[in-house]
């Protein structure tokens, strides 16, 4: 994966390179040595990369861990139930108590 100023990323797939807009990334998951970035697009591209790594190059600005495995693009968060439930269009990204005020701080709540 390599950066392309800071609007996009192109990302091999196979033997191509896909571009990536950071504003379409929805939600990141993580498994092993891997992580999959979740489009609003409803793609998935599958990287080899730890989730604080990728965390470290999107930049915590619009991306916050919601739990040890997932992390959410602030701005795509179209749901927030505070029993520990995020909704990004009809995915559920869990949200564990460990990370809930970090992520409840990046929430712009108009009547708290």
């Amino acid at each position: 994966m390599s950066e392309r100023g800071n609007n996009s990323f192109f990302i091999k797939l196979a033997s191509n390179y896909h571009q990536v807009p950071r504003a379409d990334i929805g939600w990141l998951s993580a498994k092993g040595n891997y992580c999959l970035i979740h489009s609003v697009n409803n793609q998935n591209f599958k990287v080899k990369s730890s989730l604080v790594r990728l965390l470290l190059i999107l930049g915590e600005n619009e991306f916050v861990r919601t739990h040890k495995n997932y992390a959410v693009n602030i701005d795509k968060v179209e749901v927030y139930d505070p029993s520990g439930k995020i909704f990004i269009g009809a995915d559920e990204i869990p949200l564990s108590r460990s990370y809930k005020t970090q992520f409840e701080e990046k929430l712009n709540f108009l009547f708290p």
